[in-house]
C-alpha cells in the first residue's frame, strides 16, 4: 500500500531526468495546441487559444529549465508545419 505521507525514495537522484520528461511532456502540449488552433476551424480554435496564455507559460517555465529540448521540439514542429502547408497527402 501506498502511504502519501511516507516519503518516496524511488526517484532519488534521477531528478534531472524526472525534470527533462516532464518539460519535454509540457512542450509537446504546447506545440500540440499551436497545432490544433492552426488546423481548426474558427470556433474550435476559439477554444484552443483560450488556453493559449496558460500552455505559454508553462512553455516559458520548461523553456528556461530545458532550452535544449525546447530548441529540438520548436524545430520539429516547425518542420512539421512546413510539411502540412506544402500540402503532402502522408501527414
Amino acid at each position: 500500500a501506498v502511504n502519501p505521507l511516507k516519503t518516496c525514495v524511488f526517484f532519488r537522484g534521477s531528478e534531472r531526468e524526472l525534470s527533462a520528461a516532464a518539460a519535454a511532456a509540457v512542450l509537446l502540449s504546447y506545440f500540440k495546441l499551436r497545432d490544433d488552433i492552426a488546423d481548426s476551424p474558427f470556433w474550435k480554435g476559439l477554444l484552443y487559444r483560450a488556453l493559449l496564455p496558460a500552455a505559454a507559460h508553462a512553455r516559458r517555465r520548461a523553456a528556461k529549465k530545458h532550452p535544449e529540448i525546447d530548441g529540438a521540439v520548436s524545430r520539429m514542429a516547425e518542420k512539421q508545419a512546413e510539411i502540412e502547408r506544402s500540402g503532402c497527402p502522408s501527414v
